[in-house]
């Protein structure tokens, strides 16, 4: 597959493209993408957003019986 990238100022939100010769008349994708605009950056992670999730009842026994079951649960002899 070939392809084709360039970069380009539009003129009155117009861009014109002329192709390679080997693209030949066969239909082809554009894809239009503004470049040098900010992208939103994800939010910081807080583990203190977190506080209290883990926080349970239970044993750690009760809690490592609980995993081993969860675990081995789709181990079965078919």
């Amino acid at each position: 597959m070939e392809a084709l990238r360039m970069i380009k100022k539009p003129n009155r939100r117009k861009i014109t493209i002329t192709l390679p010769k080997s693209f030949g008349d066969d239909p082809v994708e554009v894809i239009i993408l503004p470049i040098g605009v900010k992208r939103k950056t994800p939010l910081k992670f807080n583990p203190e957003d977190y506080y209290g999730v883990g926080q349970s009842d239970l044993t750690l026994d009760q809690i490592d019986q609980q995993l081993r079951k969860l675990r081995t649960e789709w181990e079965r002899d078919i």
